[in-house]
């Protein structure tokens, strides 16, 4: 059953109408929010003798599938389809590839972007051969892709005109780098319409062009979870999907745990939040008082710290994190199964978590744990709902726990060129990439309600000089 704090239930309080933002810290008890904000604009609809369309909408799979199965256990009314009188939950490119195939289009998405993109520097570099920005990395050229594309930027002009702050403290692209940006750019877009393909960040463009030929909108109210995490294209998308009559939409978010590159402002978007309708949730209730500290610790060194919303601890000190290192991969692996076994037999129906950055080590992890009679559960984008089980421990990606909790969570990757890690990397002081960074293991940490562990191998993560020792403790 779910439980409201005085502050969480003010909030449902708030009116049924126009848009409201709720800014909440990491363990403040968003997605709860979420659900019980979506589920009261349910009810106050038939309160006025109609059956409202909610929708709850959040970045990923995971997540949305996590928000359904809570929804299903607390009893709401929830469907796949879009129905009166009940919850509707998704993640946008769910809801856009079928909104898309419902209006006759049948998209190919592509899973060769790297390999075009490869072909087109090769190509263009032959014939620019003193071009130097066509020596950076097809990471380079696929965020920015991704960022115009997120800012509906599909003209050579508007890509030239609108300010681009670099991945360090200044602009470093120049305007003749941006003209050779452009030719990357628009090979990319002429092969991906040679070959009749898309990718997942042409669905919104796609969706709003099928919105301009004409629309009804389906929905009385829209709640939308991790807001930050969404792209400019992609909220307009959803600002266009709630209806006059209401102008219901509930925003979500928080800034320190942004993840991706995918900067907007709510004015952007037509989205207008103002007159007191901004509501912060600032008290972490779910760690314990030194887990929420040492997060805290490591927020602070962010650039953007001053647009976070400050940190209440919520709960006594607990335990502190441990630091932990090892000589090797098996060592370590070997050290979370005993960890494991121990606290899931001291902790009866207590939920569990490791994490490691790549598929392999996730793969590794999982096997040792099942042989040693552990219940594990598996979550990726693949998987149905995560189930969550009590006394089970779920072997995840980074990016894949957002939103959930657990009482013990292992961060078996606290590792030098793993956390930051060097994939995504464009420059040597990238600065934009140590912080979306330093927010995913900010993010990770504050998952952890009574146990985090933070285990290397040989050195630790440069992260680890940011974090207040005092709040750790390093075991030998």
């Amino acid at each position: 059953m779910i439980k409201l704090t005085g502050e969480q239930e003010r909030i449902l309080a708030l009116p049924p109408k126009n848009p409201i933002q709720i800014k909440g810290v990491a363990g403040s008890g968003k997605t709860t929010i979420a659900i019980k904000r979506a589920k009261a604009l349910l009810d106050s609809y038939e309160d006025l003798f109609q059956l409202g369309e909610v929708a709850i909408f959040s970045y990923g799979r995971p997540l949305s599938s996590y928000i359904k199965h809570v929804c299903e256990e607390e009893r709401f009314p929830v469907s796949d389809q879009v129905e009166p009188g009940y919850l509707y939950i998704t993640n946008f490119h769910r809801w856009a590839y079928s909104f898309l195939k419902s209006r006759g289009i049948e998209l190919n998405v592509t899973t060769n972007k790297e390999f075009y993109l490869k072909n087109i520097l090769r190509d263009l570099k032959l014939k620019y051969p003193d071009n130097k920005i066509l020596d950076k990395s097809i990471l380079f050229f696929d965020s920015e892709i991704h960022w115009m594309k997120g800012k509906l930027i599909f003209s050579r002009k508007e890509y030239l005109d609108t300010p681009r702050i670099g991945r360090g403290k200044t602009d470093r692209v120049t305007k003749q780098d941006r003209e050779s940006i452009w030719l990357v750019f628009n090979s990319y877009q002429e092969e991906l319409k040679r070959r009749g393909q898309v990718e997942f960040d042409d669905f919104a463009p796609l969706v709003l062009e099928q919105i301009e030929i004409g629309f009804s909108p389906p929905f009385t109210h829209i709640v939308i979870d991790e807001a930050q995490d969404l792209t400019k294209s992609q909220l307009l998308v959803l600002s266009k999907l709630v209806r006059d009559a209401t102008n219901s939409i509930t925003l979500i978010a928080d800034a320190a745990q942004r993840i991706y590159q995918s900067g907007f402002s709510w004015k952007e978007v037509g989205i207008n939040i103002r007159g007191g309708r901004t509501c912060e949730l600032k008290k972490n209730y779910r760690s314990g008082g030194f887990i929420a500290k040492a997060a805290a610790s490591l927020l602070k060194n962010d650039d953007d710290s001053e647009d976070f919303t400050d940190i209440e601890i919520g709960n006594d000190d607990g335990v502190k994190p441990f630091l932990k290192g090892f000589v090797d991969d098996e060592s370590k692996i070997t050290h979370i199964k005993n960890i494991c076994q121990k606290f899931m037999a001291d902790h009866s129906g207590a939920t569990a978590c490791v994490l490691s950055t790549t598929n392999e080590r996730n793969s590794r992890v999982a096997l040792q744990l099942k042989d040693a009679g552990i219940k594990i559960e598996i979550i990726n984008d693949k998987n149905k709902a995560p189930q969550l089980k009590p006394d089970h421990v779920v072997v995840t990606s980074l990016y894949a726990i957002k939103g959930m909790e657990f009482d013990l969570v292992i961060l078996s990757d606290f590792t030098e060129g793993e956390m930051p890690s060097t994939w995504g990397k464009e420059e040597d002081d990238d600065g934009l990439h140590l912080s979306l960074q330093r927010r995913l293991l900010y993010t990770v940490m504050t998952r952890a309600k009574k146990e985090l562990h933070l285990f290397y191998v040989n050195k630790p993560s440069l992260f680890l000089k940011e974090i207040d020792p005092e709040c750790l403790q390093t075991l030998i």
